[in-house]
């Protein structure tokens, strides 16, 4: 039984090395390749292309984020983390999506628009440490 457990550990790792590898290389290979073209060493962009270009920029980002808290989470097995609350501001965050399907919503002659209240309230959430 001890030895059944050691092999589906060691397969469980080799499992989340492949996942890493096979997902954040090919991304970081595509935001080299944004970053050339934000900084247009290739060329002039106008203010769409910017736009568009900065916006896959950082949902990569956030892709990449996403991809390190789950190898986190897949590792609390192994290894101790600490979860501590912090606030985040709620309406960075709606704005960041609207501005990430706006382009699309665009195109089917979709008007996307964040209304907030004046008093604009933090959020908790957790994050893994």
């Amino acid at each position: 039984m001890n030895a059944e457990l050691k092999a589906l550990d060691q397969l469980k790792d080799n499992f989340l090395s492949n996942v890493s590898h096979e997902l954040k290389t090919p991304m970081i290979s595509v935001m080299g390749y944004m970053g050339i073209l934000l900084k247009e060493k290739v060329g002039t962009l106008n203010e769409q292309q910017k736009t568009f270009l900065e916006t896959s920029y950082k949902n990569l980002l956030k892709l990449s984020k996403n991809i390190d808290d789950l190898l986190d989470l897949a590792e609390l097995g192994i290894k101790k983390k600490t979860f501590t609350a912090e606030p985040v501001d709620l309406s960075k965050v709606i704005e960041f999506s609207c501005s990430t399907i706006k382009p699309l919503a665009k195109e089917h002659q979709i008007h996307v628009e964040a209304q907030f209240p004046p008093s604009r309230s933090l959020f908790w959430v957790w994050r893994i440490s």
